[in-house]
């Protein structure tokens, strides 16, 4: 129990007092209190008690009188006071307990009060015919020895007289002490009754919160079951692609400005080619740009642009479109567990190519990763085939393939389902936003209904002679056969 601050009861409102709740210590504290004071107080009364019996059973009353009645008045005063401590203490409390506990306790010195009274006046009655006898005593004492016999006699009829009163006092006495005692045993079965009573009640309130608690947990194990059933319902729904299951990337603030930077900066590319470039095929097929060509010296240089300048020339030899050698290779091999679908983290365009190329982390980017990969999309220095960093710069844990070149297509990761929600559609071919045909064209309709998934194609790779890639053919019934 709490410990409650001592205030003037003039202060506190009998509302406010009774607002109080016991905890579990607080309530043993209190029980241990309550039995502490009854404990003192019973003490008390036990020694009121011995003085009453000692008292009725001495034979010789007028003498202890006195002493009895100073004795009695003394632990009456003194049960009186701790009585008022005890009821100042339930009063302080507050709590529906402590009152009945106080209303049953002055009810029990009430009755008390009016025994230790009675007993107290039945004192003073002997006292004061004890005082009445002795003038007479001394007075015979100093008569002559005639009126010796007289006074004797005398005497004798007054003493006789006040045994016989002494004998009704007596039995007086036990009488009012047989009646308080079953004035207090009724009292204390009524008490004994309620308190039995409220136990029961308790009882069956703890046993209803108990009840209603187990309840309560039942439900929520219930209901974490079905979130989590629902939850990875949910995810499989949402993650299947290629028949493999792909987790979700997150979805949070700081990934949703990522991803739309990433969206944006792919339309910028293209952006900026179709503003700056008037001739809509591609670039392989200009004749203006001095290229490579297949004479190569024998000391592997490539010819003098003199030589070249004005003539046709292709991609063959050129070194971004050339396959890579097994260093390369070895570093896609070595990243093979990073080269998943649920680890792509973002893309970067080629310099040459316009190609978006997949970035690969196994975890998720920090912000150091994420201003050093923006730096590199602003710079336009990666070409396919590069690895994010060079070889003597520490290892930014993001990573490429290497063992690609401008000619190889749009990796398969960058089609996933899980990237569609921020990455743009391009062509697998040539890696452009723009002229790509939609469902509703003949060719690709048609590949649908032969495959689960057709790949993007813009219009000139088509016009080109390249074919959409396909994943997933369907195996028609016989009788739906043509």
């Amino acid at each position: 129990m709490a410990e409650f601050p001592e205030e003037d009861d003039s202060t506190v409102s009998q509302s406010q007092r009774r607002t109080n709740k016991f905890t579990v210590a607080g309530r043993a504290m209190y029980e241990e209190n309550v039995n502490n004071r009854y404990a003192s107080l019973s003490k008390i009364k036990r020694k009121m008690d011995s003085e009453i019996e000692y008292y009725l059973q001495s034979k010789d009353k007028e003498k202890i009188s006195v002493l009895v009645k100073e004795n009695l008045v003394t632990l009456s005063k003194k049960y009186k006071q701790e009585a008022q401590e005890f009821i100042d203490y339930l009063r302080r409390i507050g709590t529906e307990e402590s009152e009945k506990e106080r209303l049953s306790f002055e009810l029990i010195l009430s009755t008390l009060e009016m025994r230790i009274e009675k007993t107290v006046e039945e004192l003073n009655n002997v006292i004061s015919t004890s005082d009445d006898l002795l003038p007479s005593d001394a007075y015979s004492e100093s008569t002559t020895t005639k009126s010796s016999i007289s006074s004797t006699s005398k005497r004798s009829s007054k003493k006789s007289h006040s045994s016989n009163s002494t004998i009704i006092l007596r039995q007086r006495a036990k009488a009012e002490a047989l009646k308080a005692k079953l004035e207090f045993t009724e009292k204390e079965i009524q008490l004994k009754r309620q308190k039995s009573k409220l136990e029961e009640e308790e009882q069956k309130r703890r046993a209803e919160v108990t009840r209603k608690s187990v309840d309560l947990e039942t439900d929520l194990e219930l209901l974490c079951a079905q979130k989590e059933k629902a939850i990875v319902d949910a995810e499989l729904q949402a993650m299947v692609e290629f028949d493999v299951i792909d987790s979700q990337l997150d979805t949070d603030l700081d990934t949703i400005d990522s991803t739309e930077k990433t969206r944006k900066y792919i339309d910028d590319v293209f952006k900026y080619n179709n503003e700056t470039t008037t001739d809509c095929e591609p670039r392989n097929q200009e004749t203006v740009i001095p290229t490579t060509t297949t004479e190569i010296s024998q000391a592997e240089m490539f010819p003098q642009q003199p030589k070249v300048y004005g003539q046709v020339t292709g991609d063959t030899y050129r070194p971004s479109a050339q396959v890579q050698d097994d260093p390369a290779t070895a570093n896609d091999r070595r990243n093979r567990d990073t080269f998943k679908t649920q680890k792509v983290r973002d893309v970067i365009v080629c310099g040459e190519c316009s190609k978006p190329r997949c970035v690969y982390s196994d975890k998720k980017l920090t912000r150091e990763q994420e201003e050093l990969l923006l730096r590199l999309k602003e710079d336009h220095v990666y070409t396919c085939g590069d690895p994010m960093v060079a070889e003597d710069v520490e290892d930014p844990g993001m990573v490429v393939r290497e063992a690609i070149n401008c000619t190889t297509e749009v990796e398969t990761s960058y089609f996933s389902t899980s990237l569609k929600h921020y990455l743009p559609p391009v062509c697998v071919h040539c890696g452009s936003v723009d002229s790509l045909l939609d469902d509703t064209d003949p060719y690709i309709s048609g590949l649908f209904e032969q495959y689960s998934i057709v790949r993007p194609i813009c219009q000139i790779c088509k016009n080109n002679g390249k074919d959409a890639r396909t994943w997933g053919k369907k195996f028609l019934p016989t009788r739906c056969r043509r």
